[in-house]
């Protein structure tokens, strides 16, 4: 598997690009079977629900496919693409199970000082009236992100308008996928979702560009001092027998940052 030149550029024009029918359903069901035994023990065996979701992080690292598929030859024909063949680490891995509608979020401003994509896993058929991702196609730099931020601003209140519309009728394109699509986009663009229902699976192993100018460091460093997990290399994946996977989190320890197990 190797991008086009067309997916590039439409992912670096746009923000996001979507990878129909890229697992099967069988490989689907497994990560759908691992994924509920790792949210499943993190609540106790509890009822998903209202008013917050549930996530965990790390979170691929803690069943043995969803670890595989961090070094899976799919995932880093879409990193390499994207980010430059072997330039790049592995900052995380995420799960989610979403309550509700998800407000805008975006625009952090850092696509323009480091490449930053997240490969993302829906594991139930969505459309926009269902939860489906909807982006802002590319609202991830320039000015035009800094005109959004009027409604990242106003995420905690649903019912406020802007430009005389409500946040989700912000004109935007709603990805609609069935399971075994694989959907990627930058963490800058703005995205959000609508009217899904409680416990909706969205998993995502995050490819960050490796660092070279001083600034780019600094914003590394910058991003680990204000997170929790982020950032911070995985024991299980230093240890592991996969030369690949200890490569992606290496860069991480030559940093002197944190190292967390699960």
């Amino acid at each position: 598997m190797e991008l086009t030149n067309d997916q590039t550029d439409f992912f670096e024009t746009f923000g996001f690009l979507t990878f129909r029918g890229l697992f099967s359903p069988n490989e689907m069901g497994t990560m759908l079977r691992e994924s509920n035994e790792i949210m499943s023990a993190d609540r106790d065996g509890n009822e998903v629900g209202p008013p917050i979701r549930q996530a965990v992080q790390p979170f691929f690292e803690r069943r043995p496919y969803l670890h595989s598929l961090i070094t899976d030859s799919r995932m880093l024909a879409i990193a390499d693409g994207l980010l430059g063949k072997d330039n790049y680490f592995m900052e995380l891995t995420e799960g989610n199970l979403h309550v509700g509608d998800t407000a805008w979020h975006g625009g952090f401003g850092s696509a323009e000082i480091l490449s930053h994509i997240k490969v993302s896993f829906y594991l139930e058929p969505l459309v926009r009236e269902t939860g489906a991702l909807c982006v802002i196609p590319g609202s991830h730099k320039g000015d035009f992100s800094e005109r959004l931020s009027r409604i990242s601003d106003r995420a905690e209140d649903p019912d406020a308008k802007v430009w005389g519309v409500y946040p989700r009728d912000v004109p935007s394109y709603a990805i609609e996928s069935t399971p075994g699509d694989v959907l990627v986009f930058k963490e800058d663009t703005y995205h959000g979702a609508w009217g899904g229902h409680p416990g909706r699976h969205q998993h995502a192993i995050n490819y960050v560009q490796l660092p070279k100018t001083d600034e780019q460091h600094a914003h590394v460093r910058q991003m680990y001092e204000k997170s929790k997990y982020s950032f911070r290399p995985v024991k299980q994946n230093l240890e592991s027998d996969d030369q690949v996977l200890r490569r992606l989190q290496q860069p991480m320890v030559d940093w002197g940052f944190e190292v967390q197990s699960v």
